[in-house]
């Protein structure tokens, strides 16, 4: 018996390994291979002006290199949008399978053109796709597989990106993702659609059944988990549309929810410069450009780790949900799409804003532009979800709704 448990167990994770990797495996590479090799587009950079018989100045190079970094959140933010029509409209299959193949063509096109790639969609799929097809006492561990997937890639992108491997060669670093991104395509075409997108929005018990099968395992009591699912449809029996907007804005709860969202992602805000431009900071307070690149690889290693030593304590410990995921967790299935893309755009203006002015800031103030724009609004996040946040560990999304709406004073 125990056995058996522990082939499932592994099964299991196998098969949410694949979906986290098949949707961060470009988005951490991306975010990171710009950051060693900062020199080496610089000199791309400056051999394209002198082509076009300009000089590149320093603060021009602030600029057009904060573009480059920041550009992909213009996608970022458009997709967004999009995610709860296709997610909805389609099913979490469908919109990741889609999203997976716009990003292999923009993989292929940026090889070509030396353009930074788009990927618009992913996490939006994959946070619902974890939450929704995990069973409930591990769904922390499951979906926490998607920051896992991220770092490690984060990593791979950092360490890829130095001079002694492939930051001498941009064609070469900017296709390392292609026949990856080609694998996990074909990956996805396999796998089921989410059961309670079955049969919530498709009321289809019969295939609800099988992906319950196929995604917590043969030994699992089939019935709970329908019951389950079929309780949380029944809590709210509307549909979501573009006009819950409103209600997403006149409900307590909602607000609530979408407010600790915010205040959670709101934490993770100053991580993106770091991954955008540790290098860049380390070498203009006179590090060597080996040194830097280096000790920006060594940092995201120890962001690995940490996501790594996450995945097991915040199942233990249960302190709450996690980031990404914190939204899937605090709604309705049927709100689940528009309240990861209220608060992920939330996000996204705040992290384009912040990253866009962390570079010209340092040039005049130093350090304490980190001051200013993260350690300031990071701590009053923590304070309301100190204040504000449940307990999610081991509990139905009905049961973590139930309590918000006890709980909720309009504010």
């Amino acid at each position: 018996m125990g056995l058996c448990l522990d082939v499932s167990r592994v099964r299991q994770l196998f098969i949410f390994s694949l979906i986290a990797f098949a949707s961060n495996f470009e988005y951490g590479f991306s975010t990171t291979y710009l950051n060693t090799p900062v020199e080496h587009f610089k000199g791309f950079l400056n051999e394209s002006y002198l082509r076009m018989g300009k000089t590149l100045t320093e603060p021009t190079y602030v600029i057009i290199w904060n573009i480059l970094l920041n550009i992909w959140f213009v996608g970022f933010f458009i997709g967004i949008w999009f995610s709860p029509v296709l997610n909805d409209r389609f099913g979490r299959k469908k919109a990741l399978h889609e999203e997976k193949r716009k990003t292999q063509i923009a993989l292929q096109d940026s090889c070509l053109r030396h353009v930074f790639p788009v990927n618009p969609l992913h996490e939006e799929e994959i946070i619902s796709d974890a939450c929704e097809c995990s069973p409930t006492n591990q769904r922390g561990a499951m979906t926490f597989l998607s920051e896992i997937s991220y770092s490690s890639m984060c990593l791979v992108g950092m360490m890829l990106g130095t001079r002694q491997l492939l930051g001498n060669n941009l064609v070469a670093l900017m296709a390392f993702a292609v026949p990856f991104c080609a694998f996990f395509f074909l990956v996805l075409l396999f796998l089921p659609e989410t059961p309670k997108f079955l049969l919530i929005s498709r009321s289809n018990r019969a295939e609800a059944e099988r992906s319950v099968i196929f995604y917590h395992g043969s030994d699992n009591d089939l019935d709970t988990v329908i019951k389950e699912i079929v309780m949380e449809a029944e809590m709210e029996p509307v549909a979501a549309s573009w006009s819950s907007i409103s209600e997403v804005l006149k409900e307590p709860y909602l607000k609530r929810a979408m407010l600790l969202s915010i205040s959670a992602l709101q934490n993770t805000v100053p991580l993106w410069s770091m991954l955008l431009s540790s290098t860049y900071f380390l070498e203009e307070i006179g590090l060597d450009q080996i040194v830097a690149s280096w000790s920006s690889t060594a940092m995201t290693l120890a962001y690995t780790i940490g996501t790594l030593a996450g995945a097991i304590w915040i199942e233990r410990s249960g302190v709450g949900p996690i980031s990404w995921f914190i939204s899937s967790e605090l709604v309705p299935q049927h709100h689940r799409s528009l309240m990861q893309s209220i608060t992920y755009a939330l996000n996204t203006v705040i992290v384009v804003v912040l990253t866009f002015s962390i570079l010209p800031l340092y040039n005049v103030i130093g350090s304490y532009a980190f001051l200013i724009l993260y350690t300031i609004p990071s701590t009053a996040a923590i304070v309301i979800l100190y204040r504000y946040l449940p307990e999610t560990k081991g509990r139905e999304i009905h049961e973590i709704v139930a309590e918000l709406r006890r709980m909720t004073k309009p504010i």
